[in-house]
């Protein structure tokens, strides 16, 4: 792993440990973000907590087709950063008739449940520098958010599948990125 870089607490001096300098980033990021640090068990816990119950009734023709999966998988853009799954999206671009097989166990049994897996919600907040102004200064970086290249794929399939009926919804005077 990289270190982290040099960078400068609230009140001006330079964080003496990687213990007060991670601490500073996670304030950092937390304030721009409105978020707050949890442990993963926290994390965990909550999802328990919040998760629907299944659904009693269900038609299997709402759930996406192994053919609709592998689309997504298709879609997948490689030389993106791959998540804590460590499934890069070239795998995914490159070969989705196979990978589309495996994960399709997962897929469906999330679809059925209606409960995503804990893995593929959030991802890895990464600083990025901007190239510009003082390289210890918090500010002058960036966040970037880097999610599993499997989750996404899977959000993609249900998105694609509900658009239709979203966009049937949708108003005339409604404005959105969509067509």
């Amino acid at each position: 792993r990289k270190p982290l870089p040099i960078v400068c607490m609230e009140d001006g001096t330079v964080a003496q440990t990687a213990d007060e300098a991670k601490a500073r980033w996670r304030r950092h990021y937390a304030a721009m973000e409105g978020g707050t640090e949890v442990t993963p068990y926290e994390l965990w816990q909550e999802d328990m907590w919040t998760r629907p119950s299944p659904p009693n009734s269900f038609d299997l023709k709402a759930v996406p087709t192994l053919t609709e999966l592998e689309r997504q998988l298709r879609a997948s853009r490689p030389s993106k950063a791959m998540g804590y799954d460590c499934i890069p999206p070239e795998l995914l671009h490159y070969s989705p008739h196979l990978l589309a097989r495996h994960t399709w166990p997962l897929f469906f049994k999330q679809t059925l449940l209606a409960q995503e897996c804990l893995q593929h919600k959030g991802g890895r907040l990464v600083s990025a520098y901007k190239r510009r102004g003082d390289i210890r200064d918090p500010s002058n970086h960036r966040a970037l958010l880097v999610s599993s290249s499997l989750g996404k794929a899977f959000h993609n399939t249900y998105r694609r599948r509900v658009m239709h009926q979203v966009r049937s919804m949708a108003t005339p005077l409604q404005v959105t990125a969509h067509s």
